[in-house]
């Protein structure tokens, strides 16, 4: 069943934040993966807080609880 947990993407991604006076770019980690016909993408978290090994056991979790198995 592990090998479901570990059928997913993790990324790095660009966040783009503006407000009237200017605007910040922020890089953040991303994971992404099948549900029936749909890609199913999730917000992990600043690059600045954790690494890629970090941030695959970040989403093993949502992964999990998406096919309502317990991790």
């Amino acid at each position: 069943m592990s090998f479901w947990l570990e059928a997913l993407t993790v990324y790095q991604g660009d966040v783009v934040k503006k407000t009237k006076a200017s605007e910040a770019t922020y890089t953040c980690w991303f994971a992404s993966w099948r549900e029936g016909g749909k890609v199913k993408n999730v917000h992990l978290g600043s690059t600045k807080n954790m690494d890629e090994a970090a941030a695959m056991a970040k989403a093993r979790k949502p992964k999990a609880e998406a096919l309502g198995m317990e991790e």
